[in-house]
């Protein structure tokens, strides 16, 4: 028999942060499904996928995201209070906007639009109920009363009243796609004296000035929350993940992004270039357009460059490119898929399926210096972190030599970590229960009290900042606040 206490648990809606005035981190949302928009005097407010975005109404840059466990449907501005009503599937939520606190009403479903008064919530679903905003108590209605402002879901009528927004739908252009025929719909529209607000499925909001036409668009985060790396060059990050390549500029906290048909492996920037790795090709990024300039005869699993070479890594053995040619030499491990290549002045670190293998650009000599297989490396001074395929971490000492030696390595006792990444003091872990790190100063393994306690697959140091990926989100801390 299951008790009340665990259905309840099982029913109670979750909002990240809860703590929004004191938590430290931001969270990124990816470039969703937009379902619903509203305005206030100083907020642009639209709920995408499970976030609920707040974007300051002049400059059009995110203020607050909030992530939700149940999909946010609807979203209303309370004039009388100053506050925002947010629709999910089982809840209502309040949220006071001087203070970001949010309060939850439990068992509402079917809600297809809100209204608003002075004194009540009306909720227009399955069954007419009525909030009282003072009370918090719901009551059963039989009808609403005339003054009452509606919030309500986008139809295909709603959106077929702005004619001149045929064909309904967005493309890319072909310096950001490789299919810029594919269409992104219109999903919400919202209109606010001069301004409509339009909301897409992936292509982010535009902004129409009713009066001129101008037309502004927000992109206003990553393609998609699968990252699987992040690149840096310049003032530029690049966030390589399943639906293709975001670039985010620091100097500028501007999106843009270059979409895939087939999710990209990884990149990096070698003398220059953009050097992308999808499939078995190696390409290059070049005013929009994608060439390819060599061919593998494996899938590509990572890619790592020195002043002379690219190393790539494949899911058959690694492969060396020199600058200026086209044809791949093969490098060192062969057979088994290679993850994770980590390039030194002294060796290449190359990480397999069944073993860690160095290669030592003195001698010209590979090695397997380790029996694990290791699908990342991380590395704090001379000292390599591995995370192995069974999701444990090791410790390896970097030595003159490649031939391993006992004292060179350790098992340390840390387990289901899903990725690692390094600064020059700790490094930092994924796991199924929030962000850990490492301190090899101390041997101390500390818990990230400052990200939320959830699952993350990925995790990244850029510049100052951890970046988490859980299921859900991207969360964004300044390293500073690890502790």
């Amino acid at each position: 028999m299951i008790s009340c206490s665990v259905v309840s648990a099982l029913l109670a809606l979750t909002i990240t942060p809860q703590n929004p005035m004191f938590d430290k981190y931001t969270i990124i949302p990816p470039l969703g499904h937009i379902k619903a928009i509203a305005t206030t005097p100083l907020l642009v407010c639209a709920v995408s996928d499970y976030n609920l975005i707040l974007f300051d109404r002049f400059d059009l840059g995110i203020k607050k995201t909030f992530v939700f466990n149940e999909e946010p449907m609807l979203v209303g501005y309370d004039q009388f209070s100053s506050d925002l009503w947010v629709v999910t599937t089982e809840h209502v939520v309040r949220v006071t906007l001087s203070s970001y606190s949010l309060r939850d009403y439990n068992g509402i479903k079917g809600v297809t639009r809100i209204g608003i008064n002075e004194q009540y919530l009306y909720l227009d679903g399955i069954e007419d109920r009525a909030l009282n905003k003072r009370t918090g108590m719901l009551e059963s209605i039989q009808g609403f009363p005339g003054t009452v402002i509606w919030y309500e879901k986008t139809t295909a009528q709603d959106i077929q009243r702005y004619t001149f927004l045929t064909p309904f739908f967005y493309n890319d252009d072909q310096f950001s796609s490789d299919a810029p025929f594919a269409r992104y719909p219109i999903t919400a529209v919202y209109e606010d004296g001069m301004d409509l607000y339009v909301g897409t499925n992936g292509y982010g909001i535009l902004k129409y000035n009713t009066l001129s036409w101008n037309k502004e668009r927000i992109i206003y985060g990553p393609l998609d929350l699968m990252i699987q790396k992040i690149r840096t060059f310049s003032d530029h990050l690049y966030f390589i993940s399943a639906l293709g390549i975001s670039d985010y500029t620091s100097s500028t906290h501007s999106w843009d992004y270059r979409r895939t048909t087939i999710p990209p492996r990884d990149m990096l920037v070698s003398q220059d270039d953009i050097v992308i790795g999808i499939e078995n090709r190696l390409s290059t990024w070049d005013s929009g357009v994608m060439i390819t300039m060599s061919t593998l005869p494996e899938q590509i699993l990572t890619l790592a460059d020195d002043d002379s070479c690219v190393y790539i890594g494949t899911n058959m053995g690694m492969f060396k490119l020199y600058d200026g040619m086209s044809d791949p030499i093969e490098f060192g491990p062969d057979r088994f898929s290679v993850y994770s290549i980590d390039v030194t002045p002294d060796h290449i670190y190359a990480g397999g399926e069944f073993a860690l293998y160095a290669f030592d650009r003195t001698s010209y000599t590979w090695a397997k210096v380790l029996p694990f297989g290791i699908k990342d490396i991380a590395r704090v001074n001379n000292t390599l972190y591995l995370l192995s395929t069974n999701n444990q971490l090791l410790y390896y000492k970097i030595a003159d030599s490649v031939q391993v030696a006992d004292t060179q390595w350790i098992l340390l006792p840390y387990f289901n970590v899903y990725d690692i990444a390094a600064d020059q003091k700790v490094v930092y872990c994924a796991s199924y229960a929030g962000a850990y790190y490492y301190e090899p100063e101390t041997g101390l393994y500390k818990v990230i009290y400052n990200l939320p306690r959830v699952h993350y697959q990925n995790i990244f140091v850029v510049e100052d900042r951890i970046l988490a990926v859980a299921d859900n989100a991207l969360f964004s801390l300044p390293t500073r606040y690890r502790d």
